[in-house]
């Protein structure tokens, strides 16, 4: 059980025409990689995984804001820039115990996000395929 790694600068959508993206405002200062959740204003804060609402994901930011800007979201797409190398091709992805960040394994409560898939397109072999399900009951 160990957070998946990431390269800031690298976090970027893999196929841009085939992700589903979305804008939303930052409630506090968010980098590219932070994995969001809306408060109860609709702002944005970072997801975790030790508490049942803050657990519910939006998605992946793409673009770096101060709070009260817009980010741009990744709610289902592939998502480079994150160091999935040591997973097995088809691992499940989840939202982490620390706050933004995506682990190998559940956190307190449990909410996969993403799986792990095979790419011919790209070196290393494997990416980084996110699907955030906002209908999802945590409890």
């Amino acid at each position: 059980m160990a957070n998946i790694a990431l390269t800031q600068n690298d976090v970027a959508r893999v196929h841009e025409s085939q992700d589903e993206v979305y804008s939303f405002i930052a409630g506090v200062a968010l980098n590219r990689g932070d994995i969001v959740y809306a408060d109860s204003n609709g702002k944005l804060q970072l997801s975790d995984g030790s508490a049942a609402a803050t657990a519910m994901a939006l998605g992946v930011c793409v673009t770096d804001g101060q709070a009260g800007e817009p980010v741009a979201v990744v709610k289902r797409g592939k998502v480079g820039g994150f160091t999935i190398s040591g997973l097995a091709y088809g691992a499940f992805v989840y939202i982490s115990d620390t706050a933004g960040k995506l682990e190998d394994a559940a956190g307190t409560k449990s909410n996969v996000v993403g799986r792990v898939i095979p790419s011919s397109e790209t070196t290393p072999q494997k990416q980084l395929y996110v699907d955030f399900d906002w209908a999802v009951v945590i409890s």
